[in-house]
């Protein structure tokens, strides 16, 4: 509302676009963002102290649940699962690598793995930080206050993004290498 005054020379339907696709955003940057550092996780720290888990283990979960018994559960189980599925789509080469990981070692991954990953994801966890909220929160006390609102939100659209696809391709990159690694281990 507070655009709609300080900006009238603007269409209204204009300025709901334009913080709609940065919510939109904003949900795929901190989605990714999150995924991966599961990831980390799970491969660095310990295997079964992750929260990382794929949209077929989800869907076997969904599919037990009954939605007489249990609407919310069944309701909220169903958002998850999209939110993991496009989680997946966006990272095919981790995908790959999670797979051949869990078939390969399960949840004993070998050292030389873990610290492979270690070395080439950890530079990559700074920019994770920024695509989620709290430096978000930051940014956007800052631009409310200086009254700059729309710079939030085409940070949000421009840099974030760019951040994001420039960080995504990296991270597949890396992914489809150790990948290629571990398949060649036992050759």
């Amino acid at each position: 509302a507070r655009m709609i005054v300080t900006y009238p020379e603007v269409s209204w339907a204009l300025l709901f676009l334009f913080v709609a696709a940065s919510g939109v955003s904003h949900s795929l940057q901190s989605s990714l963002a999150d995924y991966y550092r599961n990831a980390y996780l799970k491969i660095v720290v310990d295997p079964t102290k992750s929260e990382l888990e794929g949209a077929d283990e989800i869907r076997m979960e969904y599919a037990t649940i009954r939605f007489m018994h249990n609407p919310i559960k069944k309701i909220l189980m169903r958002f998850y699962l999209n939110y993991t599925i496009q989680q997946e789509s966006l990272s095919r080469n981790f995908q790959n690598l999670r797979k051949l990981i869990d078939s390969k070692y399960g949840i004993n991954i070998p050292r030389w793995v873990s610290d492979e990953y270690r070395r080439t994801n950890k530079p990559l966890m700074k920019y994770y930080a920024v695509l989620t909220t709290n430096i978000r929160m930051i940014i956007m006390a800052v631009c409310v206050l200086a009254d700059i609102v729309p710079l939030f939100f085409a940070l949000e659209l421009v840099i974030f993004n760019l951040l994001m696809i420039m960080v995504t391709r990296h991270q597949e990159g890396l992914s489809a290498a150790l990948a290629g690694r571990i398949g060649q281990e036992g050759m």
